[in-house]
């Protein structure tokens, strides 16, 4: 998680962070060898790669905000099927939640409500109307594991009733 902030906060310098652990000139180090390291996936398409960072690279400059990168992205994800729709919503919903502020150690619900509900959301249920991500904290009634509670599900219905998880695990 700390890689993933350091690529997509505007700054290095961070007032909560202590300076005997990572400097400011550490952490500048640390983000710029991070963001020269970031290659093409295997899997993903050039050009979609090459829109998504552009995207990416130009709220972080500042020279689009964050209404308008979303919008972009949005606009490229309608432009696209499957998988390749659903990464680039994935990463269009992280942009409500970035902030360049000091806020401090984030808890679980927190992390779960602004990063992994969007995430998941958005690339494992948007195909699907009759596919539900959501947060959870209750029993399963059915199948392999039902003494833990999961923190996360996808639920799968079927005549607006439920008919089975296609996943569900813990946010730890």
């Amino acid at each position: 998680c700390l890689s993933s902030i350091l690529v997509l906060q505007k700054r290095a310098k961070y007032e909560f962070v202590p300076v005997e652990y990572f400097s400011p000139s550490l952490l500048e180090a640390a983000h710029q060898t991070i963001v020269n390291s970031l290659t093409l996936p295997d899997s993903l398409n050039v050009n979609l790669y090459m829109d998504i960072k552009t995207i990416i690279r130009d709220y972080h400059e500042n020279k689009i905000s964050n209404l308008l990168a979303r919008h972009l992205l949005i606009r490229l994800a309608m432009t696209k099927d499957g998988a390749e729709r659903n990464v680039v919503l994935a990463i269009e919903a992280l942009f409500p939640a970035l902030k360049d502020l000091d806020i401090g150690h984030l808890r679980e619900s927190e992390l779960a409500a602004s990063f992994i509900h969007p995430l998941i959301q958005a690339l494992l249920s948007y195909e699907n109307d009759d596919k539900v991500a959501r947060c959870t904290n209750t029993l399963p009634d059915s199948g392999t594991d039902v003494s833990r509670r999961p923190d996360y599900e996808v639920m799968m219905y079927d005549q607006y009733q439920p008919s089975y998880r296609t996943c569900f695990g813990e946010l730890k």
